[in-house]
């Protein structure tokens, strides 16, 4: 009976066991990370050729393609550096790497196990560029192998632009222009003939009104003139005084041929 128990107890031991076994088995199964660049929390001074991380076994790339992992790198503001163009080699996950100004980053990844199971993390770190490292102008959205990348700010020109030299030939603006300045001319020359159409106009009614007044003025004058001489003569004419000083003057006439008659007879 004793014995009995004991293996009872003993094969219920075994299964508790195998229960347990097989609920870590899945766990101890996932790839983990042993060596990457960067490391959490490092700071660095030179920029790295290539972005890694490396596990304890062989990741699981099916096909070949790179389905289902990445590596993005962010600075503190959210922009994205780099062209998130992977390479699956073994354990290792890798990625060209780049970066903007100095200040904190963070590498996300994310990677499938050698079970299938997809991992992923963020490793945050520090970058401090030497003087003269030529910083990458980061992407508002994460970049796309062969479509999109950050690339290298342009540097200021250290040469001066040459101004160009003066000449003396006409450009093509200035003859571009000489249209409309033609047409300024002869819209001035037109101002200035009906300028001179209308002031020519209003000497011509003045002069034209001038001689109007004097025809009318010298009408008035010739018919008073006529109107006086017309009434003078009747006068003359009709005067007593003259008719018998007519008379006087004849019978004087006579008298004096009579007496020139008398001394001739004497």
């Amino acid at each position: 009976m004793t014995r009995q128990r004991t293996l009872t107890a003993i094969g219920t031991a075994a299964v508790a066991l195998g229960l347990v076994l097989g609920a870590a088995a899945p766990a101890v199964a996932h790839n983990y990370i042993v060596e990457s660049t960067p490391t959490e929390g490092e700071t660095y001074t030179e920029l790295p050729e290539f972005w890694f991380i490396t596990t304890n076994e062989n990741l699981l790339d099916l096909g070949g393609e790179g389905q289902g992992f990445a590596m993005l790198v962010t600075d503190e503001d959210g922009a994205f550096y780099g062209d998130s163009c992977l390479t699956v080699q073994g354990p290792t996950l890798s990625m060209p790497a780049a970066l903007g100004a100095a200040g904190d980053y963070t590498l996300t990844y994310q990677f499938v196990s050698a079970d299938g199971h997809s991992l992923s993390g963020e490793i945050p770190f520090t970058w401090q560029p030497p003087a003269d490292f030529e910083p990458h102008v980061g992407l508002d959205a994460a970049p796309v192998c062969g479509e999109t990348a950050s690339a290298p700010a342009p540097a200021p020109s250290a040469t001066p632009t040459a101004e160009p030299e003066p000449t003396t030939e006409p450009s093509a603006t200035a003859e571009s222009e000489q249209p409309a300045d033609d047409s300024g001319a002869v819209l001035w020359i037109l101002g200035i003939v009906l300028a001179l159409i209308v002031i020519g106009g209003i000497i011509a009614a003045v002069a034209a009104n001038a001689k109007a007044r004097a025809r009318r003025e010298q009408s008035s004058g010739d018919g008073a003139v006529l109107a006086s001489d017309g009434g003078g003569a009747p006068k003359q004419h009709d005067t007593p005084d003259s008719a018998s000083g007519g008379g006087d003057s004849g019978a004087s006439a006579g008298a004096g041929d009579g007496g020139g008659g008398g001394g001739g007879g004497d």
